[in-house]
């Protein structure tokens, strides 16, 4: 499945693709919804999320919502405003991580809102707070909705996939297309200089031979399977000193759930035996 990320004002071009569908307005998020196949709508996407979203009300059928915040926003609390939304369509918030994000991240969890983190290539400090988040969102008992990128790269982890970053983040070029304003296909919101001819790509296939023919750090890295350099971008020298801690804690924790996992398993399976032997 090939999803296109396109502006409401040409959603009738694709009307019959799988869609997520992007605006500044809900007004016309849910008049552009009216134009295409429902099944095939992924997302709904509001660009300006701090704006009135009673619109969406008038969509009958629960289809998922995404409120971009792209940068800081002193204030978030207009995501109080898209609770009696939540309550009809199921709401992710997508965050950039930028310097204090972590409050938008712990608003829209406390709203029972699933949160995705946008991260492109941050500094020391900014690595130290997304650490909080990532602490907060393996250790806090009352966080019940997933925080990506964290929740996904977990499972993967936890069950050794190959599975990369670039899928997990909506970039990867065989699945994910970008239509800009003006109708041009590329990669991402995040890279829009990497112009797509066609849904299947070698774009993938191309940077992991570059990466390694290169020998830099991406040679040793234990979570290269994982990344496939998607952290090399926009700036291909790029240090991920700081990226590969965060991924060690990730990895660590999925370790441990697996251990957990499977001590879970073998006492389940051995417990009616050491029952039997309890009784006799």
């Amino acid at each position: 499945m090939f999803i296109y990320n396109v502006p409401a004002s040409i959603v009738e071009d694709y009307a019959d693709k799988h869609l997520i569908v992007r605006s500044d307005v809900p007004t016309e998020l849910v008049k552009a919804y009216g134009k295409v196949n429902s099944a095939g709508v992924q997302y709904l996407q509001i660009l300006q999320p701090d704006c009135t979203p009673n619109p969406l009300l008038e969509i009958g059928e629960p289809v998922r919502i995404e409120l971009v915040v792209e940068d800081f926003i002193p204030d978030v609390s207009f995501l109080h405003n898209y609770a009696e939304v939540g309550k009809r369509h199921p709401i992710r918030v997508g965050i950039r991580t930028s310097p204090g994000f972590s409050e938008a991240v712990k608003l829209s969890l406390s709203l029972g809102f699933a949160v995705a983190l946008e991260v492109t290539q941050p500094d020391a400090v900014l690595v130290e707070e997304v650490k909080t988040v990532l602490d907060y969102y393996l250790h806090n008992p009352e966080v019940n909705q997933p925080v990506d990128f964290f929740h996904s790269l977990l499972t993967v982890l936890f069950d050794d996939s190959d599975c990369t970053l670039w899928e997990i983040q909506g970039e990867d070029p065989t699945m994910n297309g970008f239509v800009t304003d003006d109708g041009r296909l590329v990669l991402s919101r995040r890279l829009p200089s990497i112009a797509l001819g066609e849904p299947e790509s070698t774009f993938l296939d191309d940077l992991k031979l570059e990466l390694l023919t290169d020998q830099g750090e991406c040679m040793t890295c234990p979570f290269f399977t994982n990344c496939l350099g998607y952290f090399k971008f926009p700036d291909r020298s790029f240090s991920c000193s700081h990226v590969r801690e965060l991924l060690g804690i990730l990895s660590s924790a999925a370790k441990e759930l697996r251990r957990e996992y499977d001590a879970a398993v073998r006492d389940e399976d051995g417990g009616y035996e050491h029952g039997e032997e309890e009784r006799s």
